[in-house]
């Protein structure tokens, strides 16, 4: 979730969680208050893993069709998974020491 998504959700109460359950349409109200359109939605096991907002070839705002899978449709309820940055520090693969 990007920055400005994250703080639009956060002033209205939606914290990163991987145990909170937040209602959909709270989550989708709070972004169309914001940019002035209805976002889409795409999650994956009761988890939001997308936020999209559509934009008009002038940039503005646009409502985003609803063209997801039943797969990636979201539930009534759903968690803001908590973003945790991938580094390459010591997740890093083994390097071989033989040679």
């Amino acid at each position: 979730m990007n920055i400005l998504n994250q703080k639009i959700l956060i002033e209205e109460g939606y914290v990163p969680s991987n145990s909170e359950k937040y209602p959909l349409g709270g989550i989708v109200t709070a972004i169309q208050n914001a940019v002035r359109a209805t976002p889409l939605l795409v999650c994956s096991n009761g988890a939001v893993q997308e936020l999209r907002i559509c934009f008009c070839k002038d940039f503005k705002p646009q409502d985003c069709p609803n063209n997801v899978t039943p797969e990636e449709a979201c539930p009534r309820y759903v968690s803001l998974p908590e973003y945790v940055p991938w580094s390459l520090g010591e997740r890093s693969i083994p390097q071989d020491k033989s040679h």
